[in-house]
């Protein structure tokens, strides 16, 4: 089961909660012997023999209700490897980036909408769709609450943090490496993508200083030229931005530092599209910005967003 991935995993936990439509948490021998001849038929490659199905229904049988199997305990044989600090600090890291005010709820539209599946390593590779990744994970997660709540449950879109962490306690027993683990949380939840002080330090640096314009000197004659030095920050807000202007700038100066800038200004923006979409969204953009030293008011990304944006989400292209 762990080698077919959590579907396979949380399909059998789906088979037992339907046959339990009271949710006593148990099944009795003929639904045990049923769950397991289907899904554990000769046609998937893993056959379990009637006497070793009978042999695992005795060990996993109550003790004080001969002839029910508790499918908890039974299922848990299939998790019951802990989470490693690694693994457990990633998925906790996950919720909590959700769980902005820190309630242990997470309204599961909130979830699906922050979920990244063109960030996945297989979609990267180009190995996988990134639909198939959401559909595979709508559908696997939903089946893990189904079961954990059971079908007498009160239907609500608000998920705890025990479900989500049982829930990548499935995922977890397929997968072996705690290194691959935590790359695909990391990229999915987009936690490499939390609030850099450092980009938004910089980000605020350029911003304009209250809408005071740069200082000027006063009553000088025609032939005399204003030697005060301007600066970019004290823009006026009511000064339209140009992208000619701005684009301009910036190659005025990468071209003072050389062809070496201009060549690390590509590697950057390059570096920064970690999931080779050819596109770049407003955090990777100040990222890569912050790399090759370029500075832009906010007015300024935004119109290079405006007239560079290729989508209504924010993604942009290289360039």
């Amino acid at each position: 089961l762990c080698g077919k991935g959590p579907q396979a995993i949380l399909g059998l936990a789906t088979a037992f909660r339907e046959m339990d439509p009271d949710n006593t948490r148990a099944v009795g021998g003929d639904a045990f012997h049923t769950i397991i001849g289907e899904l554990f038929s000769p046609e998937t490659g893993c056959p379990v023999p009637e006497g070793t199905a009978d042999q695992i229904f005795q060990i996993f049988q109550q003790q004080y209700a001969p002839g029910q199997l508790a499918y908890d305990e039974f299922l848990q044989a299939f998790k019951d490897e802990p989470l490693s600090t690694e693994r457990r600090d990633v998925v906790r890291a996950a919720f909590r980036r959700m769980d902005t005010n820190s309630e242990g709820l997470v309204d599961i539209n909130d979830m699906m909408r922050l979920f990244n599946p063109g960030r996945h390593p297989q979609v990267c590779d180009g190995s996988r769709q990134a639909d198939d990744i959401v559909e595979e994970f709508v559908e696997t997660f939903q089946d893990c609450i189904a079961y954990r709540r059971g079908q007498r449950s009160y239907p609500t879109t608000l998920v705890a943090w025990e479900e989500f962490e049982d829930y990548y306690k499935f995922v977890s027993a397929c997968c072996e490496s705690d290194a691959l683990f935590c790359a695909v949380l990391q990229r999915v939840w987009d936690l490499d993508k939390a609030p850099n002080t450092s980009i938004e330090k910089r980000a605020a640096l350029a911003r304009p200083a209250a809408g005071i314009p740069a200082k000027s000197r006063t009553g000088l004659h025609h032939w005399q030229s204003n030697t005060l030095p301007t600066n970019v920050t004290h823009n006026t807000f009511d000064e339209p931005v140009n992208i000619n202007s701005v684009m301009n700038r910036l190659r005025r100066s990468i071209t003072k530092r050389g062809l070496r800038a201009a060549v690390d200004v590509v590697k950057h923006f390059y570096a920064a599209d970690d999931d080779v979409d050819d596109l770049l969204d407003m955090y990777d953009f100040r990222r890569a910005c912050q790399a090759s030293g370029i500075v832009l008011q906010d007015a300024e990304e935004q119109v290079v967003f405006d007239v560079c944006g290729v989508d209504p989400t924010g993604d942009h292209r290289h360039g």
